[in-house]
């Protein structure tokens, strides 16, 4: 589960759908990663033009 705000995808160049989905895709391609790394890769990698304050809180379940 990931939570954030709009600091991580708000670009003036491109539609907000648009930063949506390219976080989206960001987020797919890493999900595999461990936790710290996956919400790492986000806040180092986001669509948003960085002038914007950002916040995630992402958790996952273990594994049974």
């Amino acid at each position: 589960m990931l939570f954030f705000t709009d600091g991580l995808f708000e670009h003036p160049s491109h539609s907000v759908e648009t930063g949506m989905d390219l976080l989206a895709a960001l987020a797919s391609e890493h999900a595999a990663l461990p936790l710290q790394d996956f919400v790492q890769v986000l806040a180092d990698h986001h669509p948003s033009d960085g002038h914007h304050d950002m916040a995630l809180l992402s958790l996952r379940t273990p594994h049974p």
